[in-house]
C-alpha cells in the first residue's frame, strides 16, 4: 500500500487516535528507555564494517534523549499489510503486538512504512491532533521515533529472509536510515 489519499490518511488517523484515547489505568505516566533493544539488535547483527558502526553511533547519539511512555494502547506494527483500504473505509487488522506504549510507536511506523511525503505526514498529524485535542503533538520526539523505528528495522534480521533476501531488506532501511540521519 503506497499511495494513499488524504481522506484515506485521515480515516487512519482518526482510527490511531481512537485507539490511543484508551490510556492506563494508572495516573502516572511511566516512561522507559528503548534503546536496549536497539543494542541487542546490534550485537546480533552480521555486518560490523566501519559504515555500519558509524550509523549505529550517530543513530545512538541521535536517540540518546528519546524515552518511551507507557500511557495508552497501541497497535504496534501499523505497516501497510495491516491496513485495509478502500475509498470510503478503512480496518486494522493484525493485532498480536497490541500493547500499552508510546503512541508515538504508531505514528512512526505509519509514516515510514508508508513512505509518507513530509506534506502528507504533516496531514496525518495535524488530522491525528485534531482527533485528540487535549494532546499536544512533540514533532521532535515523532522524529526522533522515527529513527528508531528505521534502526529497528534496519538491524533486525527475520527468520523468513537469509543471504541477499536479507541484506536487501536490511539495505533498504539503511538508505532511509542515512537520510534521515543527514538531515538530523
Amino acid at each position: 500500500m503506497r499511495d494513499i489519499s488524504h481522506q484515506q490518511l485521515a480515516l487512519l488517523a482518526q482510527h490511531i487516535a481512537c485507539l490511543h484515547r484508551h490510556g492506563t489505568t494508572s495516573s502516572a505516566r511511566h516512561t522507559t528507555s528503548g534503546l536496549s533493544i536497539l543494542t541487542q539488535y546490534w550485537q546480533c547483527f552480521n555486518h560490523h564494517d566501519g559504515l555500519n558502526l558509524a550509523r549505529y553511533q550517530r543513530l545512538m547519539q541521535n536517540l540518546a534523549p528519546l524515552t518511551f511512555d507507557q500511557d495508552c494502547l497501541i497497535h504496534g506494527d501499523l505497516n501497510g499489510g495491516n491496513l485495509l483500504v478502500n475509498q470510503n473505509q478503512l480496518a486494522i487488522i493484525d493485532w498480536e503486538f497490541c500493547t500499552i506504549g508510546d503512541r508515538y510507536t504508531d505514528l512512526a511506523t505509519v509514516i515510514v512504512e508508508l513512505a509518507l511525503s513530509k506534506s502528507s505526514a504533516q496531514y496525518l498529524i495535524r488530522v491525528y491532533g485534531e482527533s485528540l485535542p487535549m494532546e499536544t503533538i512533540d514533532t521532535q520526539k515523532l522524529h526522533m521515533m522515527q529513527l528508531y523505528y528505521l534502526g529497528l528495522c534496519w538491524l533486525w534480521q527475520p527468520k523468513s529472509l537469509n543471504g541477499s533476501k536479507l541484506d536487501a531488506y536490511q539495505q533498504r532501511y539503511a538508505d532511509k536510515l542515512d537520510q534521515m540521519l543527514v538531515a538530523s
